[in-house]
C-alpha cells in the first residue's frame, strides 16, 4: 500500500445563487479554509481477472471564521474558528473480467468485459457545526455514502507486421455507471425533485474511440431518470501527433 497527503489554503467568495433552492443568505459570503487530507490505499486482492482495493481518507478542515447561526436573514461572520473532520472508507472491486480474442492474419482484437463495484462509507458532520460553515465551493459540500456499479466494454487491438505482433492499443472503450445513495438527502444537498430526494444518481455514459494512434475521440452523456432528460453532453477530439502540431477540440 501507499500513503497520500493533500493540503492547501483557499479564499473563496460566492456571489449569487448556484441553484434555485439555495438560500439567499449565502450570497456574497467569503470562505477561508486550511485543509489536510491524509489517506492510505492498499490492494487486498490482485489477480489477472479481479482486483480489490481499500482506500481510507480523512478530511480535516480548519476555518478561522464561522457564521453566526442566531442570525438567519443575513450572513454574519464571527471571528470564531470552526474545525470539521470527516472520514471515509472505500472498497473497489474490479472484475471479474471476461475476455475473448479474435485472431485474423493481419491483427488480433481482444474484447474485454469488466464490471466494477464501489462501496463508499463517509462519516457525517454534526448539524450544529455544519450550520456554522460558510460554504465556498464543492469542497465544502458534505460527503455521502453510496454504492456505485459500472460496466466497461473495451476493444484492444494488436496489429501484425511481417508476422510479428505490435504493441497493444486501446481502440474502443464504453462505460456505463450509476450510484445508489445510502444517504439521499445528503447526496442531493437537500434538494428535492417532485417532493422527494432521488435515491439514484444520473446514468453516465462515457465513450472513447482511438482508431489510429494520433486521434482520440471522447464523449460523455448523462441521463437524469427523475427528470426524464439528458442533462450533460461532452465531446472532445484530440490530436497528439509526433510533429509540432497538437490540438484539442471541445
Amino acid at each position: 500500500g501507499y500513503f497520500t497527503l493533500k493540503t492547501g489554503y483557499s479564499i473563496i467568495t460566492n456571489e449569487g445563487k448556484r441553484y434555485r433552492e439555495e438560500e439567499e443568505v449565502l450570497t456574497n459570503a467569503t470562505s477561508r479554509r486550511f485543509y489536510v487530507n491524509p489517506g492510505y490505499s492498499v490492494n487486498i486482492v490482485e489477480a489477472p481477472w479481479i482486483q480489490t482495493n481499500l482506500a481510507l481518507e480523512s478530511r480535516l478542515s480548519f476555518y478561522p471564521q464561522s457564521r453566526d447561526t442566531e442570525v438567519t436573514d443575513e450572513v454574519v461572520i464571527l471571528e470564531k474558528p470552526l474545525h470539521l473532520g470527516t472520514y471515509s472508507a472505500k472498497v473497489t472491486v474490479t472484475g471479474p473480467s471476461f475476455s475473448r480474442v479474435y485472431i485474423s492474419p493481419s491483427n488480433n482484437v481482444k474484447h474485454v468485459f469488466q464490471p466494477k463495484l464501489v462501496l463508499n462509507y463517509t462519516t457525517g458532520v454534526e448539524d450544529d457545526l455544519r450550520a456554522r460553515l460558510v460554504p465556498g465551493d464543492r469542497f465544502d459540500l458534505p460527503g455521502y455514502s453510496y454504492i456505485q456499479f459500472s460496466v466497461t466494454n473495451r476493444l484492444l487491438y494488436k496489429g501484425k507486421d511481417r508476422g510479428k505482433l505490435s504493441s497493444v492499443r486501446d481502440i474502443l472503450s464504453y462505460t456505463v455507471s450509476q450510484e445508489f445513495y445510502l444517504e439521499p438527502e445528503v447526496a442531493n444537498y437537500g434538494r428535492k425533485i417532485d417532493g422527494m430526494f432521488p435515491a439514484f444518481s444520473q446514468l453516465t455514459h462515457k465513450f472513447r474511440l482511438s482508431p489510429i494512434d494520433q486521434f482520440t475521440f471522447n464523449g460523455s452523456l448523462s441521463y437524469h431518470h427523475y427528470l426524464d432528460t439528458y442533462t450533460k453532453v461532452g465531446l472532445n477530439l484530440e490530436y497528439t501527433g509526433k510533429g509540432p502540431v497538437k490540438g484539442s477540440f471541445r
